[in-house]
């Protein structure tokens, strides 16, 4: 399945993008209680109880070297 990718007009989302980037939240999550979650793909989303936590983890696709 192709997911609209409203930052990059020209790319998608695959639902192993959108699975890929839940599971980091979720991960993230078990050690960390309050984060920010920042995104090539979307903005950044306050994970947790905090609304101003002190950490950020910003997530970027991987592009192997040509």
């Amino acid at each position: 399945m192709r997911n609209e990718n409203l930052r990059h007009a020209d790319d998608f989302l695959s639902d192993y993008d959108l699975w890929m980037h839940q599971r980091y939240k979720e991960l993230l999550k078990e050690v960390i209680p309050s984060f920010i979650y920042a995104s090539e793909e979307d903005d950044p989303q306050v994970i947790g109880d905090d609304p101003d936590p002190d950490c950020a983890f910003w997530s970027t696709r991987w592009t192997p070297a040509s």
